[in-house]
């Protein structure tokens, strides 16, 4: 997913995002924009493993384990949405690089 496509923010950055030769360029383009998210990035995250989440089951395949970074949103969201059923307990995993940061913060 993604809030930025890559293409039209070097053109921003080439041509002049108020000039006539940006607004030609873009009309032309914006039908091949793929921009895939709309909204916080905290949100793109959730709606990310949402989506993983759900799709993984297309190809008989379950996670049961979460890698966060701290954030509990994706965690609380899965578990709401109960996306494999109440048989199946998702288990939380914190990234030990975001947790010693976290640490090193606090000291």
């Amino acid at each position: 997913m993604s809030k930025r496509f890559g293409e039209c923010e070097q053109t921003k950055f080439a041509r002049e995002e108020d000039s006539a030769e940006f607004r030609i360029w873009y009309e032309g383009h914006q039908n091949v924009y793929s921009a895939t998210h709309v909204g916080s990035s905290g949100a793109m995250e959730v709606n990310a493993a949402v989506k993983l989440w759900e799709r993984s089951e297309s190809i008989g395949f379950r996670y049961t384990t979460l890698l966060s970074d701290g954030d509990s949103k994706s965690l609380l969201e899965l578990k709401e949405r109960n996306v494999y059923g109440s048989e199946t307990q998702i288990k939380k995993e914190e990234c030990i690089n975001h947790v010693s940061k976290r640490l090193g913060k606090q000291l």
